[in-house]
């Protein structure tokens, strides 16, 4: 009997997951995941200002892997032998397979000193900022809360925006954003100016100067210095070690490299997803939109490798939706040339969100 192993509970492998009976009853199913539960990065920030409850952007995959007749295990992948097909993972377990498919997610890059400090969280993984909503709780009954967010990007933007509710627990409060002079780089301008304007209405300070280390919750940069009580590290995402201590091709920050169907460039019976490969061919931004359409392709791909089929390459859009949540029900989205801000552009991500969660639930 051959058996065919999913490797983490991401995005790009929920298409799969909810089909994993195609693969029929002489192929045995596992799937590996640290959690019972998928947290949808698309809805994330919205737990911090109270908009959502962790249920309504959570999917269970456990529950799915079992009415797919699969079997779930809860642990981490920490290393593969590609040679003989194992894996093996944190618990010391060794699992075999014979078609093998990784999303994995990534981690936060940490390039920033940082010592003797507290209530450090990093974004990603994405599970961090149920953590971080706990803490949040827990200082609402201090008379003084001051946040630092560090790093412009999308998420980043997306957390100090949301963040500034912080305020209904919390009153006398800051939320500083470090840009370390880079804001939306991937951006265009006028989105840039939105965003940039609607963090400046919610009374959230952006700091250009770059920091050169964090001791004591003190953050110090070239021109000053200042403690924060709970800091949030947002400076970009890297692969697990997995793949560079497995010695599977991968770029420097260890995302396995793939070509365009979604396969390892040297091991083709291993595939993934995600924030955790690279394509060989072409660069692509980290993108839960990017996860999640690789996914149709990635279960097309996974199910015609084990019936001995063509593959289908994965194009990505050049110009997909995007939507940065800017709090307080308010949003600002881009599509090829069209930007659109206020109530009507959160409105849409939520309508999006909710229907993408809710095509999962039912499958619970």
């Amino acid at each position: 009997m051959k058996k065919l192993v999913l490797a983490g509970g991401g995005h790009a492998h929920l298409e799969t997951l909810t089909n994993l009976k195609k693969f029929g009853p002489y192929t045995e199913k596992i799937v590996i995941s640290p959690d019972e539960n998928l947290l949808y990065s698309g809805m994330a920030p919205g737990l911090l200002e109270g908009r959502y409850s962790k249920d309504q952007f959570s999917i269970n995959i456990k529950k799915i892997t079992k009415r797919q007749g699969a079997s779930f295990i809860k642990d981490r992948l920490i290393k593969i032998e590609p040679e003989q097909n194992i894996l093996i993972l944190d618990s010391g377990k060794k699992i075999k397979y014979d078609l093998l498919s990784v999303n994995t997610g990534s981690i936060t890059k940490e390039n920033i000193p940082i010592q003797n400090s507290k209530n450090i969280i990093n974004v990603k993984p994405i599970d961090n900022l149920l953590n971080l909503n706990e803490i949040l709780n827990k200082k609402s009954k201090d008379k003084k809360c001051n946040v630092a967010v560090i790093g412009a990007g999308a998420a980043g933007v997306e957390i100090a925006a949301t963040m500034a509710s912080i305020r209904k627990r919390c009153a006398n409060s800051r939320v500083t954003l470090f840009s370390g002079g880079y804001f939306l780089p991937i951006f265009p301008k006028r989105f840039k100016d939105i965003a940039f304007k609607y963090l400046l209405s919610r009374n959230i300070k952006i700091e250009s100067s770059p920091i050169k280390k964090i001791d004591n919750n003190i953050i110090q940069t070239g021109k000053n210095e200042d403690f924060y009580e709970i800091i949030v590290v947002a400076t970009g995402t890297m692969a697990h070690d997995i793949f560079i201590k497995s010695g599977i091709p991968a770029s420097p920050y260890g995302d396995m490299k793939v070509n365009n169907f979604l396969q390892s460039i040297k091991y083709k019976n291993i595939f993934g997803g995600g924030d955790c490969i690279y394509f060989e061919n072409h660069s692509l931004v980290k993108a839960g939109v990017h996860a999640v359409k690789e996914g149709k392709i990635l279960y097309h791909n996974l199910l015609n490798f084990h019936k001995n089929k063509a593959l289908k390459k994965f194009i990505p859009e050049d110009d997909f939706l995007q939507i940065l949540n800017l709090g307080k029900g308010e949003a600002v989205l881009k599509k090829k040339r069209l930007i659109l801000k206020g109530r009507s552009a959160f409105i849409l991500k939520d309508l999006i969100d909710k229907n993408f969660i809710r095509k999962f639930k039912m499958l619970e």
